[in-house]
């Protein structure tokens, strides 16, 4: 019996490896999709964004400043958002904490609606084609790396 339980540990060690690192990635990319606006302003999100390049960009200087403080904002909330979900992949998560597995099930969960309905509320520009089709990967990897553990989180009873 203890020959079978060791087996199957073994079987989990490897699964668990990759499972916290495919966790991992996804609050990677969003912290530094969180830099570019950060960074760039309102110029990066002028160029990717549908909706604002309806703005002229001869605008007062007072709308433009203002619209600079929203997407330094939405910057600095992705930012921070990655770097808390990475932080809780590589701690509690990593130890198997059951708490990190449900943390890690609302951002995916979070992530997805987002998505979703950044995707039905505005049209997706030619430009950023590749980063809209780059999140639904991202968080198919995720999705697979929250499930890869599920019995390690949620143990199956034993029979006596």
């Amino acid at each position: 019996m203890s020959e079978i339980i060791a087996k199957t540990n073994e079987k989990r060690r490897a699964s668990w490896r990759y499972s916290w690192i495919l966790v991992f990635i996804a609050p990677l990319f969003e912290a530094l999709s969180g830099l570019l606006p950060l960074v760039g302003g309102y110029a990066y999100v002028h160029s990717q964004n549908v909706i604002s390049q309806a703005i002229p960009a001869s605008s007062s200087s007072v709308t433009i400043n203002y619209l600079n403080v929203l997407a330094r904002d939405e910057g600095l909330a992705g930012l921070f958002i990655g770097i808390f979900f990475a932080a809780v992949a590589a701690t509690g998560y990593r130890k198997g904490d059951r708490w990190a597995w449900y943390a890690m099930l609302w951002g995916f969960l979070m992530g997805a609606v987002g998505f979703v309905v950044d995707a039905l509320v505005q049209p997706l520009p030619g430009e950023a084609i590749v980063a809209n089709l780059l999140i639904p990967v991202i968080l198919g990897l995720m999705a697979i790396g929250l499930a890869l553990p599920y019995r390690m989180f949620f143990p199956s009873k034993l029979p006596d």
